[in-house]
């Protein structure tokens, strides 16, 4: 075949494909996909329980699904996430010299919230969180719940990764759906009600481009929305992990929510055959005689022995048949196990579903288990940096705006810097410190370098006097220890007897 072939055929395989209908996900699939990824990542039993009766209804009848106490792992997905967002596991240092701005830290329990916030930005892939203001406890702080499950967005005709439109849910009832609407080209902030999972959208109208009711919102005469500083800003910042082309949210760890279902189908039919195997071992194919409960059923076990009708008062032993199954809980485990490994060897983590063994590894095999944790790590903090930076920059606006009498001078942020931590994973400290002692040999380091790695919130001073009082309190005590005559406290003692 020659090149002109080949670039016929490659030509007619891709119109080919062009032929199926391949369509992503329209937005109210989104939004459906997203919820069910809320579900499992805040463990709501009470739902999770229903997916998992419509996910059994494939395989079963619904009395059968009914009768059946179902198994879930809810813990999951929010276990897994934990493992592979590490960026806040160790508490990033910022050093504010702004008493204000760090007091503005604390009050927002910003980092806590943040870490929250990435684990909410693997699973969804893009969230945006807002900073708000509580009136009635004059407070400032963070809600980083909007996602593809509660926020509708338009994004710009020419650049689909920002909006133009936003709104996130608020109320919903037979009477319809509740929305506070942002709009960052109109300047227009307001309540919507509507009756749709997603109002209509007219980019052309002059004012309140999505269809529905609106109202003002607070003590606002009109839907004018809040002028920030002058300039109309908007409080939401945007934590997305990948770009995906085309496309505002984008996809998430769908995959993880799949795992975790089938996980709860295998669990559930597993446990139910084993529990109705026991129970045929025992009353199958002869007619029981023995304790009766109070709604009538034949009480099991040590206590409540059954024995077949024939045989019972006659002194014979029970000869009725017993018909069993083969159970495969052994196998069903080991499908489990190996799926969980899977997906865990992907993300250089251990298996949540698994105890983690004690292992005896030398200093360079634990570098080379943590290294993939590292370079996640290094990875995220590049996502994550300018967003953080945003929203410390969002607080000082809103904080400004709702508290004229306590300013923040936003100029703060220029010099400004987030030192975010190495996670806290398994070393050797012996052979870490060892290699440590021969840089200071070859000049590469320092001990006071080695201080302020392991204290980031100390400076370099800081650091020089934490040394010397070590060493100070070391020869206190070891010279002390050394003019001790141990002969005169024994005959101290003795003559005190």
């Amino acid at each position: 075949m020659n090149i002109t072939d080949a670039r016929t055929l490659l030509t007619h395989k891709v119109n080919d494909l062009h032929d199926i209908e391949v369509r992503g996900a329209s937005a109210e699939e989104l939004r459906l996909i997203a919820r069910l990824r809320e579900h499992f990542f805040y463990q709501d039993n009470y739902a999770i329980r229903k997916i998992l009766s419509q996910d059994l209804l494939k395989y079963m009848d619904g009395f059968d699904i009914r009768r059946m106490r179902h198994i879930t792992i809810d813990f999951f997905l929010s276990a897994f996430l934990k493992k592979i967002c590490n960026v806040y596991d160790t508490t990033p240092v910022i050093n504010v010299e702004d008493e204000a701005l760090s007091n503005l830290i604390e009050e927002t329990n910003l980092w806590s919230t943040l870490s929250d916030t990435a684990e909410r930005m693997k699973l969804h892939n893009c969230v945006m969180p807002c900073v708000k203001y509580d009136y009635d406890n004059d407070r400032v702080y963070i809600d980083n719940s909007h996602s593809a499950a509660n926020t509708i967005v338009y994004a710009n005709e020419y650049n689909p990764r920002e909006w133009d439109i936003l709104g996130y849910e608020v109320s919903r009832d037979s009477n319809g759906i509740q929305y506070v609407v942002w709009d960052k080209i109109l300047h227009e902030h307001y309540m919507l009600k509507c009756g749709t999972e997603y109002p209509k959208f007219n980019r052309d109208a002059s004012t309140k481009r999505l269809e529905g009711d609106v109202y003002t919102i607070g003590d606002n005469i009109d839907i004018l929305a809040p002028n920030y500083g002058g300039s109309y800003e908007h409080p939401f910042v945007t934590y997305r992990y990948y770009d995906h082309p085309y496309e505002f949210w984008g996809s998430g760890l769908d995959s993880l929510i799949e795992l975790n279902r089938t996980i709860n189908v295998l669990l559930t039919i597993m446990s139910d055959d084993t529990i109705q195997e026991s129970i045929r071992m025992l009353i199958l194919n002869f007619n029981p005689v023995g304790t009766t409960g109070e709604k009538g059923q034949m009480k099991t076990g040590l206590r409540h022995p059954l024995f077949d009708e024939d045989a019972f008062g006659q002194g014979a032993a029970p000869s009725g048949q017993i018909l069993s199954a083969d159970l495969y809980n052994d196998d069903v485990i080991k499908l489990i196990s190996e799926l969980t490994d899977m997906i865990s060897s992907m993300y250089s983590v251990d298996n949540i579903l698994k105890a983690n063994l004690t292992q005896s590894l030398s200093g360079i095999a634990l570098r080379l288990k943590n290294e993939p944790i590292l370079r996640q790590w290094k990875n995220d903090i590049n996502i994550v940096r300018q967003a953080d930076m945003e929203m410390l920059r969002k607080m000082i606006m809103i904080n400004n705006y709702y508290r004229p009498d306590r300013q923040i001078n936003e100029n703060t942020l220029a010099e400004l810097q987030i030192d975010y931590q190495e996670p806290k994973v398994i070393t050797d400290d012996a052979e870490e410190y060892a290699l440590e002692k021969e840089k200071w040999n070859d000049g590469v380091s320092s001990p006071v370098k080695y201080i302020m790695r392991r204290n980031p919130e100390f400076t370099e001073q800081e650091a020089v006097d934490y040394i010397k009082q070590n060493l100070t309190e070391y020869n206190d005590i070891f010279s002390m220890s050394s003019q001790i005559d141990v002969n005169e406290v024994d005959d101290d003692d003795e003559e005190e007897e």
